[in-house]
């Protein structure tokens, strides 16, 4: 199982570089990639990405053409995946890629397909916080790929690959 970071940037020159370092420190044991796609940042972010791009191969830079907003930099980051979860994560430091291993535990023992969390039960008092489900994986909006899903918004949020094909939802182009 390979696990995808998905990080919308967006004028984070101040933190990107903090956020890359800590979500590739994270402690968990899978294979991983970051797609990071910056969404027509103007304070030198850009720069920073493709420096940061260059020195780590588990790195791939997506660069907006122009500024389209965190959701449409999200699905971005979907159609660029290859892993087989996808955690997304913010720039601005605000979720804590320590927080991964907690966010995957119901996935990776085959427990849940969704985990919803919130940002106000951080730490180890998150646990407390998730909400499991058992999705309906017989059901049309599961069908096209029959894969757990994860949300967590507490340490970040995650999902499995390509949400769009078992939610039934079409990206806003």
């Amino acid at each position: 199982m390979k696990l995808s970071v998905a990080l919308a940037v967006y004028n984070e020159h101040p933190t990107v570089a903090d956020i890359i370092r800590q979500v590739l420190a994270a402690p968990v044991d899978l294979p991983m990639e970051i797609i990071a796609v910056d969404d027509y940042s103007t304070d030198g972010t850009r720069a920073v990405l493709t420096t940061l791009a260059s020195q780590e191969e588990r790195l791939r830079l997506v660069l907006q053409d122009r500024h389209q907003g965190k959701g449409a930099a999200i699905w971005k980051g979907f159609e660029c995946v290859t892993g087989d979860v996808v955690i997304i994560q913010d720039a601005d430091l605000e979720y804590d890629p320590a927080d991964y291993p907690a966010l995957l535990r119901p996935i990776l023992e085959g427990r849940a397909d969704v985990v919803f969390g919130n940002r106000f039960h951080g730490g180890a008092s998150a646990r407390r916080g998730f909400r499991l489900r058992r999705l309906n994986r017989g059901g049309r909006a599961c069908a096209p790929c029959a894969r757990p899903i994860v949300f967590h918004l507490t340490a970040s949020n995650a999902v499995r690959t390509r949400p769009d094909r078992w939610l039934g939802m079409h990206h806003p182009s």
